[in-house]
């Protein structure tokens, strides 16, 4: 039996039924990105897990590479941002529903009936407060998966901390049903009898963002995988280095709990091996490994560590680079495959054979990297969803041939590990790829998705929001309210009747006369508490609040829009953390209580200074501007011109394509041409999208709420119009530099999608001639579409990083292997007589790409790896190398497996050479946007803002930001246009509140707060002599402040004299 219900968005709702609903299943880093843009732009989404909390694997996460930042707080793509998992359950567009899965789909696109069933919530989470008594009354114990055995929890339990949705859960195959948690209770939230829920959603679109689940390392006996003995995962040993973790981040054995000495790492367990486990790459083991290598090295700088692997796939943006402090930091790697790890004399021995020699080296602790194989429920899923699954279980995502986020179902999309292995920031761009999809679905049934206005209370000039609503002035004398939280499961020593005695003993000694009460409410973030602080706060007619709990980033978001109501506006609260820095970090309650004594003393101090914090809001100009008419140029202004934007797209060439016109086919077997052909005819019929070719962008600035553009035409070629956001300077105006047809464009966003170049080749690898020394581009050429190499050619030498990877350019460029797998592929198939050589350092083609490079080597193409910091030799006519095959061509070349020097005779040799960034300097620093010295554009966070720009309104995309495969330029075009189309539908941009601001009398015009402004909100006015602020650039972060020499720099909510004032109040 069970409870069953129709959902569709209320009357009240964004959306109503299917026009403005998505379904996203899967609450990880994925799901929960396309979430938050898809309800940031209007749409009602209807968020379901499997798990009894969101979050997924990055929960568990200490650190991600390359950037080493909390796992948790960079999941947002926010900035700045609440935590996500916060964001997702207080969105009110958002219905999260956890420990649910879809069974059934009916309907096509734009009408989808959905089934979903919940599991039974035996504990009601609107009717829990988390006091803990049903946990310590339980009286079975079992372990805690992800502690390795080192910590417990009961049959009823708490996720975590921080999990949302918050609240206790039964584990229903452990849970005897004896009753205890019922009795012990005091809440009544416990029904052990409940069933599961049955519901029917009503959406218009759906995205699959389930995500995968780690592969089982038992798969590889020989490993002897066991924590008990000191073999652990990966991700074990992320929990254990955690500072929330069972050891509270020390590096210990699990086995013992002592220090090691000797960590190893072991790669490809369970992967790229068809006989045991998966044949493909998992993507992320390698760099997981790296960054686990770095936090050993950290934590045990005396320790020996050392990295087992078979090719070092470094590959995304930064990931060279990580890989390389790693090495400067000791971390040792061998190129081997482990053949299996030995019990012996209290020591683990890892075997492997180097030179045809077997070694055994002795370690302390073992980490396996296992990585990623489709989720358990994706079969089912699968079969609900009715879309077609690849031969590895993921749901195939392709268009034409070319892999995307389309499923086989149309208006099904799929992103994250559901569609194969990949790291975090291609997951987070096939989010916001999906995202912009679903909301074309959306914009088809209902026309395009406006952002609905935001409510935020605003003052005119000299009054504040307390002023307009509650008739007080936030010049009144101080009415200070302190209110203390009493959630005794998630205070730890902490004791809040202690603490309210020991601050109305303090208050009364110091006579402090206006603060007007001090009072315990019962968890005073659920609804029940925030009712009791807005009725004690209205009796008590306060006009500051105090509330003393757990982190702010929790408790404002709760608190703040109630409290705003009751007249008290944002600014005049502070939140006193005494449960993360009083509570969680001190045993000893006395200890506990002092110090978060203490800390609300500091707040009140603090709050008797504030000022009500306020919000400015400017129009955004309508339309955008694509530089760069290359396939991920045409894909972002073909995908923000669905959305219903006006676009203009320029290009400096005669032609749309760039680059990739030269280019014949992908490594799966696409036809690039056939893609471009596609993506010009999707461009040029488009009635919202003017082409500029034969044009630059030769001035930007900064304009109005968005941004003015000088275009440049060489000669009259645009075609087609834009009303509304287009004006000709004048007729026959000149352009800065000297040419004809001038044009002035105002718009709201600049898409850089500039792409990149061919890298030269290196001195040191010799002069290519064209003929018989080439590129694999000038290769290409002559493959495609019919075989024009000459017939004598009977031996082809590929060298591998021909402008990667060195001094100069110490970077990845991803395409390169890619290129040489496909075109040994192609020479075999035409010619199967031809010796196909690749010289190489690691071959470097992730996740389901591994069938390519598995291909290559069963046709014959031979693999020769060298040691890194070597490189092949190339000699002309011999040029004294010695070689089998006579004079002619010759490469000389070290073989690491070999562990001795070779001469291969080549009659054709192919550079592999790398890509360089386009990005026009002067333009991007106009814009604000960071170049590096390689050409590539800086976005605002690698790994979780792979295309948004620190500046407001601008982003990036394809090649102009890093080297990538063409299936990713153009994801990440779609999701820069998911982006820029969400800027662009709100129609407004706001300043933060903490906006910073300038003390013109201090102020000496130094310049020290415009070089350390990360986001170019600050500049000098030479003719007043002062500093001055773009409020709407200003991200409050506060460097200026920190910088200032003489206090000239301040920002709203963090004044000096009231940091001062909490100062002085923390010394009694």
């Amino acid at each position: 039996m069970s409870m069953s219900a129709t959902m569709t968005p209320g009357a009240g709702s964004p959306g109503v039924g299917s026009k403005g609903s998505v379904l996203v299943i899967g609450a990880g880093v994925a799901g929960m990105h396309a979430s938050l843009i898809l309800a940031d732009a209007g749409a009602h989404v209807y968020l379901v897990d499997s798990s009894p909390a969101v979050g997924g694997l990055w929960g568990f996460l200490d650190k991600t590479f390359p950037t080493d930042s909390c796992g948790v707080c960079h999941m947002s793509p926010r900035n700045p941002a609440y935590c996500p998992v916060i964001e997702v359950e207080r969105h009110p567009r958002i219905t999260l529903m956890a420990r649910s899965r879809v069974t059934h789909v009916s309907g096509d696109v734009g009408d989808y009936r959905a089934t979903v069933i919940t599991s039974p919530e035996y504990v009601r989470r609107d009717l829990c407060d988390g006091c803990g008594e049903c946990e310590r009354v339980c009286p079975v114990t079992t372990h805690e998966p992800s502690y390795l055995g080192m910590r417990d929890h009961k049959a009823i339990y708490a996720p975590s901390h921080r999990s949302v949705p918050a609240g206790f859960v039964v584990n229903e195959t452990t849970c005897t049903r004896c009753g205890r948690c019922i009795e012990g209770c005091p809440r009544g939230a416990i029904d052990l009898s409940r069933k599961e829920a049955r519901t029917e959603l009503h959406v218009a679109a759906i995205i699959v963002c389930v995500g995968a689940t780690l592969c089982d390392p038992r798969v590889r006996p020989e490993y002897s995988y066991d924590p008990s003995k000191n073999v652990i995962t990966g991700l074990e040993f992320e929990r254990m280095v955690s500072a929330s973790g069972p050891t509270s981040g020390r590096l210990v054995r699990p086995g013992d709990g002592r220090k090691p000495t000797r960590v190893a790492f072991i790669q490809c367990v369970g992967s790229r091996d068809r006989s045991k486990a998966s044949p493909y790459c998992f993507s992320v083991c390698c760099m997981y490994a790296v960054k686990e290598a770095i936090i050993a090295k950290t934590l045990a700088p005396e320790a020996r560590v050392k990295v087992f692997y078979t090719d070092l796939r470094a590959i995304g943006k930064g990931y060279e680079e990580y890989y390389a402090r790693a090495r400067s930091l000791g971390v040792e790697f061998e190129n081997c495959r482990v053949s299996g790890i030995e019990e012996r004399e209290g020591a683990l021995k890892v075997c492997s054979e180097v030179g045809g020699a077997v070694r055994r080296q002795s370690f302390d602790l073992v980490v396996l990297s296992n990585g990623l194989i489709p989720s358990r429920d994706l079969e089912a899923l699968g079969a609900a969803l009715e879309v077609e699954r690849d031969e590895f279980g993921f749901i195939s995502a392709f268009r034409g041939r070319l892999q995307g986020v389309e499923t086989s179902r149309p208006g099904i999309f799929v992103c994250g590990g559901a569609s194969g292995p990949q790291d975090i920031p291609s997951a987070v761009a096939r989010s916001g790829a999906c995202a912009l999809r679903a909301l074309q679905v959306l914009g088809r049934n209902t026309g395009p998705v406006a952002v609905p206005a935001r409510r935020v209370a605003t003052a005119t000039p000299g009054t504040s929001p307390l002023q307009v609503q509650a008739g007080r002035s936030a010049e009144d004398e101080p009415r200070i309210g302190v209110f203390l939280c009493r959630c005794p499961s998630s205070m730890g020593s902490l004791d809040p009747a202690g603490l309210a005695a020991a601050l109305a003993e303090a208050i009364a000694a110091k006579d402090v006369d206006d603060v007007v009460i001090v009072k315990e409410i019962a968890s005073i973030c659920t609804p029940e508490g925030i009712a009791d602080l807005v009725r004690e706060v209205a009796a008590n007619a306060a006009n500051r609040v105090v509330v003393a709990a757990c982190s702010p980033r929790n408790v404002l978001g709760s608190i703040e829009a109630e409290l705003s109501m009751a007249g008290i506006p944002c600014g005049m609260i502070e939140v006193a953390n005494v449960r993360e820095q009083c509570g969680w970090v001190h045993a000893d309650p006395l200890e506990a209580t002092t110090k978060a004594r203490d800390l609300v003393a500091m707040a009140v101090a603090a709050v008797r200074l504030a000022r009500p914090l306020e919000q400015r809001s400017r129009a955004i100009p309508a339309g955008a501007v694509v530089i760069g008419g290359g396939p991920a140029g045409m894909e972002a202004a073909a995908s923000l011109a669905d959305l219903g934007h006006e676009v203009h797209l320029v290009e400096k060439q005669s032609t749309l394509g760039g680059r990739a016109r030269l280019l014949a086919r992908t490594l799966d077997g696409a036809d690039v041409r056939d893609i471009l052909a596609n993506l010009e005819d999707r461009v040029r019929a488009s009635g919202r999208i003017t082409i500029h070719t034969l044009a630059h962008v030769a001035s930007i600035r900064r304009n109005e709420g968005g941004f003015r553009l000088c275009i440049v035409r060489h000669h009259e070629s645009a075609a087609g119009g834009a009303s509304g956001i287009e004006r000709d300077v004048s007729e026959g105006a000149k352009s800065p530099d000297g040419a004809a047809g001038a044009l002035e464009i105002d718009c709201g966003v600049v898409i850089l999608a500039t792409g990149g170049v061919e890298a030269p080749v290196p001195a040191r690898l010799g002069a290519r001639d064209g003929v018989r020394v080439l590129t694999q581009q000038e290769l290409e050429a002559r493959l495609w579409p019919a075989v024009r190499v000459p017939g004598d050619v009977r031996s082809v030498v590929m060298i591998q990083c021909a402008g990667s990877r060195d001094e100069e350019r110490p970077y990845c460029s991803q395409v390169c292997c890619a290129h040489a797998i496909k075109n040994a592929i192609r020479l075999k198939e035409e010619r199967p007589g031809v010796e196909v050589y690749v010289l190489h350092h690691d071959i470097r083609v992730s996740g389901l790409f591994e069938a390519y490079y598995e291909r290559a080597r069963r046709m014959g193409v031979v693999f020769v790896r060298h040691p890194d910091g070597t490189w092949p030799k190339l000699a002309l006519n011999g040029g004294g190398l010695q070689s089998s095959g006579g004079p002619g061509l010759a490469v000389e070349v070290f073989d690491e497996v070999l562990g001795e020097a070779m001469v291969l005779p080549a009659d054709l040799v192919v550079f592999s050479t790398g890509v360089e960034g386009s990005a026009d300097p002067k333009l991007a620093a106009d814009l604000g946007v960071p170049v590096d010295r390689y050409g590539f554009l800086a976005e605002a966070n690698p790994k979780v803002q792979p295309v948004d720009c620190l500046t407001p309104g601008v982003y990036v995309c394809g090649l102009a930001r890093a080297p990538s495969l063409l299936a990713d330029a153009l994801v990440s075009a779609q999701a820069a246009a998911a982006r820029a189309g969400l800027y662009l539908a709100a129609r407004e941009a706001r300043t933060v509140q903490n906006v910073s601001y300038v003390r013109a009398r201090r102020c000496a015009a130094c310049g020290v707060c415009v070089d350390v402004c990360a986001y170019g909100a600050r500049s000098i006015d030479e003719e007043a002599g002062v500093a001055v602020v773009d409020e709407y650039l200003c991200r409050g972060c506060g460097a200026c402040q920190a910088a200032c020499p003489s206090g000239a720099a301040s920002h709203a909510g963090f004044e000096a004299e009231r940091i001062a004032s909490a100062l002085e109040a923390s010394l009694g």
